[in-house]
């Protein structure tokens, strides 16, 4: 370190030494130690001192930084250019003959750039020129192949033809034995056609017999069921006059309204126990489910794998039948963690709509794509359907409340005839109609 820079903190050298490296030192005047110069920096700063015995004295600049009492990065700058400017110049000397070299060495690729290009061009017209002579060499070779390969066709044309003189014989000859063999087999496939259409004449017969069998049991168990209806209907009709015709005997102070409504009521209790609405051997026939099933489908409800969620009834828009759609669940297994899927029946009195199960074996079948499920588990919900209508015997309580709000109808007309017409004969006779749903 310099003597001079002590006088300088840091900061200040490392900013002159970059103002003096980049040149901003300008007209540097040195008139018998008293040194001043220009720093072009922005703003431009005018810097004066005396140098004595190479130390600065009465230095002057005016930045903010030397007014505020402290030697600037101005001052610096000019003390290094004083003192360092042949060093830099020995620099630009040194930067120039490095250039030169360069230049020179530059100059020396580019020679023996040309050189190598002069030498792959002579290369070239020689590898051209050899080419060129390989080419007519293969050319010549390719001739004599060529001349090689006509002979060598024309030899195998000769033994294509003489071959297929021969194949033309064999051909003839397979023909001839694979006609007589499609003949033979032509007339062994009649046989069987004849064969299988007399079997599918008899299957088909068999199935119309069966169709028509089981058609005649469902038009003969509609007759069954029809004929009861009329039966219920007459006993109603019946038990109703024989009310009236009670009330009549002794008198509306003896019956009042209350007891014959129980009368009535018990009545029509007494045969709820025999109707049932829904002819569940139908609905199976229909379903056709096979005994298998059946049994299955018992075994199932009674290890709790099928339960009921839920029934609703409604009729049917396209006729006049009433229809009830019972929905249940299946397990798949014994365990309480076993998958469960969903099942569904619609049905009216004696046909099947709907039946629809997701266990495994009714989707590998493709059963529930178009809603038609026969399977164990359908087999069991109908079961539970059949026991649940036992008890609820849902379809006909409209017609029963019918029927008994009738009856008291006619009976109360017929009490407020006999009280105020007494010996006339009555005006007026309701008999109940009970229309099937």
């Amino acid at each position: 370190m310099q003597e001079w820079e002590k006088k300088f903190d840091v900061v200040a050298l490392n900013r002159g030494n970059a103002l003096f490296r980049n040149e901003k030192v300008e007209d540097l005047k040195d008139v018998e130690g008293n040194i001043s110069a220009s720093v072009a920096t922005i703003p431009r700063y005018e810097v004066s001192f005396v140098l004595n015995e190479g130390i600065p004295v009465r230095m002057k600049c005016q930045c903010p930084k030397y007014r505020s009492g402290r030697n600037c990065e101005h001052i610096a700058a000019v003390l290094y250019e004083v003192f360092f400017a042949s060093q830099r110049e020995e620099e630009k000397l040194a930067k120039s003959k490095a250039e030169e070299a360069k230049r020179k060495a530059a100059e020396k690729r580019a020679r023996k750039a040309v050189e190598e290009a002069a030498r792959k061009a002579a290369e070239e017209k020689e590898e051209k020129e050899r080419a060129k002579k390989e080419v007519a060499e293969r050319i010549a070779k390719r001739d004599a192949e060529k001349k090689a390969k006509r002979a060598e066709r024309k030899r195998k044309r000769l033994e294509a033809e003489q071959a297929v003189k021969n194949a033309a014989l064999e051909e003839a000859k397979r023909k001839e034995e694979e006609e007589k063999k499609k003949q033979a087999e032509e007339q062994r496939q009649a046989a069987l056609e004849m064969e299988r259409n007399k079997r599918e004449e008899a299957e088909r017969k068999a199935a119309m017999e069966e169709a028509a069998l089981k058609k005649e049991q469902k038009v003969q168990a509609a007759i069954a069921r029809k004929e009861r209806e009329a039966e219920d209907k007459l006993s109603v009709a019946e038990k109703a006059r024989e009310i009236a015709a009670k009330v009549a005997a002794k008198g509306y102070a003896d019956w009042d309204e209350e007891e014959i409504y129980k009368q009535e009521v018990k009545f029509v209790a007494g045969r709820e126990d025999d109707y049932s609405y829904f002819d569940f051997d139908l609905l199976r026939s229909d379903l056709e489910l096979s005994n298998k099933d059946m049994q299955s489908g018992r075994e199932l409800w009674n290890e709790n794998r099928i339960s009921l969620n839920g029934v609703s009834g409604g009729y049917s828009d396209s006729d006049d039948d009433f229809v009830v759609e019972i929905r249940g669940e299946g397990k798949k297994g014994k365990k309480a963690n076993s998958p469960k899927f969903p099942l569904q029946l619609v049905f009216s009195r004696d046909t099947i709509y709907i039946s629809r199960c997701e266990c495994q074996d009714c989707k590998r079948n493709g059963y529930y794509w178009y809603a038609k499920s026969k399977c164990a588990y359908i087999a069991g919900l109908l079961e539970i359907a059949e026991n649940y209508m036992k008890d609820q015997n849902i379809g006909d309580a409209t017609d029963k409340t019918g029927a008994i709000i009738l009856h008291s109808f006619q009976d109360k007309h017929a009490r407020q005839v006999m009280a105020g017409n007494e010996g006339r004969e009555e005006s007026l006779q309701l008999e109940p109609r009970l229309t099937g749903v």
